[in-house]
């Protein structure tokens, strides 16, 4: 058992209740990248559908060549010739889209089981979003060690007041001088953002975003409930999560149910499910337009309020470690006599879709997140993308809109669009070989052939057994 654990029921009652979402908790920019393989290291992946992640469009019979981690010819398959020496996968009939991000995940101590899942999903990518400290030097060590591993960006701990029992991913702060020494920490064990919580006050807010802003450090997270959502973006808050506190910011009843939110903010989902029906379309247009102006993006986490209340998915059991699906189980027995708050949590679910909808045809960039960890029941790092990714569709995203919020617009929230998020040349060697073509459904991502990670390539049943290694140990 891990030491950061708490009951499986009080937790998974009080993820569903505020969002806490857990049972137990260029190059300069990526703080844990893989190291580059030698430059005399070449793939070439031949006769395969490129499909275009900006335009949507398919680029049939290309071949597309790496040396050591860069992507670095790309053309049609008669005017390639081969290097020698290179490991040559034929691919004809398949489709190749840029390596998945999962911008919202924790993998807290379980990055062992994690890397292999992420990597077997296609997931090349990803942005944790709440750690305790001392994990940081694993992911780090694991990758030194040339252990197969995704790119990864991290938040650090998430800034929060105190609270009784807090896990430890979560890191108290009290005032002007405390919120702005936590945020030089989280950018001394190498965070390139910082998260804030639901719990956090107004005026330790603004400190934190204005010491982050020094720092050249990104803010997202949870919409600390004495802030507007209008305030936080134009204060500089890049990402919102769960889409919180955004069904309260579009009503015409805000003044009234920020007021009882800050009072009761463990009633924090009432006042949220009540908002929406209140829901002033002049307003959100407005509170969109500005999300577009300053660059607020958008990471909905659709699948965990689902994941959360939903029947337990025996199916995923070959993907968990067994303590876990005991945890699971109980957790699961617990959670399922509390009716109303599973319909409560389920209606949340569906009025989150028709608020991305909205939001999509606005124009508010949205990311591809899943909130993974073995935390939350169901969910299973990497497999976790493309339930979002059909989520996504369902909420009225196209397949290619869907496909983009996982690879190009997390490539231009993280300002590396000249490295990652389409397949060109010069970019860096992440892409995943599909069987089938993802834009005539979206399901098609979860049927993989193989993947590039860092030059590397890895075939499906390579990526399959280190899972199964991984989680039989």
């Amino acid at each position: 058992m891990h030491a950061h654990k708490r009951s499986s029921f009080s937790l998974v009652l009080s993820i569903t209740l505020v969002g806490a979402l857990f049972i137990h908790s260029n190059h300069s920019f990526a703080a844990i990248e893989s190291k580059q393989p030698d430059e005399s290291r070449s793939v070439v992946i031949r006769d395969i559908t490129i499909v275009n992640v900006k335009t949507g469009e398919l680029e049939p019979n290309q071949t597309v060549v790496t040396s050591g981690n860069q992507i670095v010819e790309i053309d049609d398959s008669n005017n390639i010739e081969i290097p020698d020496g290179a490991t040559v996968i034929p691919a004809t009939g398949k489709y190749l889209i840029p390596g998945l991000w999962d911008m919202h995940v924790h993998l807290m101590d379980d990055f062992k089981y994690a890397f292999p899942l992420l990597l077997a999903n296609g997931v090349t990518g990803v942005r944790d979003m709440a750690t305790e400290l001392k994990n940081i030097a694993d992911w780090k060590k694991e990758v030194e060690d040339n252990k197969p591993a995704p790119r990864i960006t991290y938040s650090g701990s998430t800034l929060i007041q105190p609270q009784p029992d807090a896990l430890p991913h979560l890191y108290p702060v009290t005032s002007e001088k405390s919120a702005r020494d936590a945020v030089r920490l989280m950018k001394k064990h190498g965070a390139e953002s910082i998260k804030v919580y639901s719990f956090l006050p107004r005026h330790l807010y603004k400190y934190i975003i204005d010491e982050a802003r020094k720092l050249n450090m990104k803010v997202g997270g949870h919409l600390p409930i004495p802030v507007r959502a209008e305030e936080a973006s134009r204060m500089g808050k890049r990402s919102f999560e769960h889409l919180d506190g955004l069904f309260i910011a579009t009503s015409h009843e805000e003044d009234k149910l920020l007021k009882l939110a800050n009072k009761n903010p463990d009633e924090h989902l009432n006042f949220e499910l009540e908002a929406f029906k209140t829901y002033d379309a002049q307003k959100a247009n407005k509170l969109f337009k500005l999300f577009k102006k300053y660059g607020t993006y958008q990471v909905p986490t659709l699948i965990t309020y689902l994941q959360v209340v939903s029947p337990l998915d025996k199916e995923l059991a070959p993907y968990v470690p067994e303590h876990y699906w005991a945890d699971w189980e109980k957790a699961k027995k617990e959670m399922s006599v509390y009716k109303e708050l599973i319909q409560k949590s389920l209606q949340n679910h569906e009025n989150s879709k028709k608020m991305i909808k909205r939001m999509n045809e606005a124009g508010v960039p949205i990311m591809t997140g899943t909130d993974a960890t073995f935390g939350i029941p169901n969910h299973v790092y990497g497999k976790s993308v493309h339930e979002e990714l059909r989520l996504l569709v369902a909420s009225g995203l196209t397949p290619l809109e869907a496909l983009q919020a996982a690879t190009l617009t997390p490539a231009k929230f993280m300002d590396r669009e000249q490295e990652l998020g389409t397949i060109e040349e010069d970019k860096l060697a992440d892409m995943v070989i599909l069987h089938d073509n993802p834009l005539d459904q979206i399901e098609n991502t979860e049927r993989i052939y193989g993947v590039v990670m860092n030059g590397t390539y890895y075939g499906k049943g390579e990526l399959d057994e280190a899972v199964k290694t991984v989680i039989n140990k």
